[in-house]
């Protein structure tokens, strides 16, 4: 709760209070050392005693444990799916904006796809169980068919861009970091730069669904956008990385994932930190 409310209390008044003291830091890890260091001994490393007078009770809290931990578990990873993402790619605010800086001489790229394929009719032999009018219980195998998907044509062609620019607000891409910890999460815009070229990727297009409209009876095609050598697209920026707590990184997350913890942890970073969005953006034209 005090996680909570300090958290509410920081993103509504930045201005007042931009980071959390050392005290409370270390108020923080503590009270996490010291959960942690609770549950390994009283639910893991306690001895279980009276095991010979009470085997069928120790069963049953045996399933129970084990049930409950793979559902705790799979709420864990439910809840730590982007945090980790966030955690494997940690970065100063300088280094932040140099990484942002050096995509906006990166090329686009535009790719298009294809797939072609048909179904076929298959037969494969199932056995089932049933019961006869005396009620035995019998099995038989029969022949059952079924439609199978067939690939005919799978691939991919580049479109090839004639000349591009880059477009992004520098202002807003290297703004200075205004929270002690930002979740930054990175896309791309890739434009035609005018109605000459908007024309030239149509016709582009055209010809390639031309091409392979009819390489079967069934065809979905699709473009992919992006940026040529990009990086990670989910960062996590810290304005004071010499502040950072102890149990902010990929391996202390990935390791509360199997305890009950998990949530608590990924209220916590939520709490402890804004998100913002960066866009890089690229124009295309022709020369």
């Amino acid at each position: 709760l005090a996680v909570v409310s300090y958290g509410h209390a920081r993103k509504n008044n930045p201005e007042t209070d931009q980071q959390p003291s050392a005290g409370f830091r270390i108020l923080v890890d503590l009270i996490l050392i010291g959960l942690i260091i609770w549950f390994l001994h009283d639910r893991l490393l306690a001895p279980v005693q009276g095991y010979q007078n009470h085997t069928s009770s120790i069963h049953t809290s045996n399933i129970q444990l084990y049930m409950g931990g793979a559902l705790a578990l799979s709420f864990a990873s439910l809840a730590l799916f982007q945090p980790l993402k966030f955690l494997r790619n940690i970065r100063s605010e300088e280094e932040t904006k140099e990484y942002l800086k050096s995509l906006t001489d990166k090329a686009p790229y535009i790719n298009f796809h294809v797939h072609a394929y048909h179904y076929e009719w298959r037969t494969r032999w199932v056995t089932e169980t049933y019961t006869d009018s005396q009620g035995n219980t019998e099995t038989r195998t029969r022949p059952e068919t079924y439609q199978e998907q067939v690939t005919t044509t799978r691939l991919s062609r580049p479109y090839l861009i004639p000349s591009w620019q880059d477009t992004t607000n520098l202002k807003t891409l290297l703004e200075p970091q205004e929270f002690p910890i930002t979740k930054i999460k990175i896309s791309t815009a890739i434009k035609p730069a005018n109605a000459s070229a908007q024309q030239h990727y149509s016709q582009a297009w055209s010809d390639f669904r031309d091409d392979y409209k009819n390489a079967d009876t069934q065809v979905d095609f699709s473009t992919s956008k992006g940026i040529r050598g990009i990086g990670p697209v989910l960062l996590l920026s810290f304005l004071n990385p010499e502040e950072r707590s102890i149990f902010l990184n990929a391996f202390f997350c990935a390791l509360i994932s199997l305890t009950p913890f998990a949530w608590g942890y990924s209220l916590w970073l939520d709490q402890m930190s804004s998100v913002t969005e960066k866009t890089i953006s690229k124009k295309y034209s022709l020369p």
